[in-house]
């Protein structure tokens, strides 16, 4: 069919198949392409830069290693290794020995279905001991559970002898004290700890007290298999009544443990002149249970710092969120 305009010329109507047909085979073609350098060019950029990642990771990783002015050192997660320095050599471990000692009071208690609340007496040996106290006096009268946290807070020498001569007598009447360094031994040999000796049960010094960062490592986090070490290990400050004749005082003991009040959960401190400053420290985040031991520091201050600064970078570059 045709028509006229106004100036009277014909005009004719073109079919419109054809146009349609051009107009949507390219718009179909370019689609696919589109698509196609779309899924391919991801694949390409992942190749070419996961290897210069994990050697830049490495290389940051070493790079930030923090400096650690203890002697040995020792990283662990749930009992396995992470990184350490020195960890299988035998050092002195001055008041790390407490672990034990608490440890021990612990499960020989437990064995012979005795009570934590029985009260004990102080000695006069007890009493006169040298060193960091509880300030026990002799003839002063408090539970065995009372005393542990004497022994690990404040770490009492004083209240680590009370509890071997007391405890002692669960497994020999006749050589209580013995008895129960003996059965510190053989905590040690339980776990395999072979480079580990005690010959007293606070670590005052003595070349013959003795352990590796990486076994105290082992012996601590068996420790936490018993709530009531947790528990101590983990408390800032412990308020109770002693007795002693006819009178009553009350006493507060402070833990040493500075790291208790920025994150940490336990464990223990500890310094001589021989063994140099020593600390022991956990900190549970998640499924990680981590355990950082360091043996003979520089200085007792820089134990604090040093301990978190590992922690930070272990976080960083070995634990996950969980």
């Amino acid at each position: 069919h045709a028509s006229t305009d106004k100036l009277g010329c014909e005009k004719t109507f073109q079919p419109q198949k054809p146009i349609k047909t051009q107009v949507s085979k390219p718009l179909k073609i370019n689609r696919r392409k589109s698509q196609s350098r779309s899924r391919k060019t991801p694949k390409l950029s992942l190749v070419s830069t996961s290897k210069p990642k994990d050697s830049e990771l490495k290389k940051r990783k070493e790079a930030t290693k923090p400096f650690m002015s203890a002697a040995s050192w020792v990283a662990t997660n749930r009992g396995k290794k992470i990184v350490g320095h020195n960890e299988n050599v035998t050092r002195e471990i001055a008041s790390l020995t407490k672990i034990a000692t608490c440890i021990v009071v612990l499960r020989t208690v437990e064995k012979h279905s005795y009570s934590l609340e029985t009260k004990v007496k102080v000695s006069e040996r007890a009493s006169r001991i040298h060193g960091t106290s509880a300030e026990l006096k002799a003839g002063d009268e408090l539970s065995v559970h009372d005393l542990l946290f004497a022994l690990m807070l404040p770490s009492g020498n004083d209240a680590a002898l009370v509890l071997a001569e007391e405890i002692g007598k669960l497994i020999s009447e006749d050589t209580p004290y013995q008895a129960f360094i003996s059965e510190m031994n053989q905590l040690a040999a339980g776990l395999n700890l072979g480079s580990t000796s005690f010959t007293n049960p606070h670590g005052m010094s003595t070349s013959l007290n003795i352990s590796t960062s990486k076994e105290i490592a082992a012996l601590a986090y068996h420790g936490l298999n018993y709530s009531v070490f947790k528990a101590v290990c983990s408390t800032t400050s412990y308020t109770c009544e002693v007795v002693n004749s006819e009178t009553k005082r009350r006493v507060t003991w402070t833990n040493t443990n500075q790291l208790l009040n920025r994150g940490f959960d336990g464990l223990k401190t500890g310094t001589t002149p021989s063994a140099g400053p020593c600390l022991c420290s956990y900190i549970k985040q998640g499924s990680h249970e981590v355990i950082i031991v360091l043996l003979n520091c520089h200085t007792i201050s820089v134990r604090w710092g040093e301990t978190t600064r590992l922690w930070k970078w272990l976080q960083k570059y070995f634990l996950g969120s969980s």
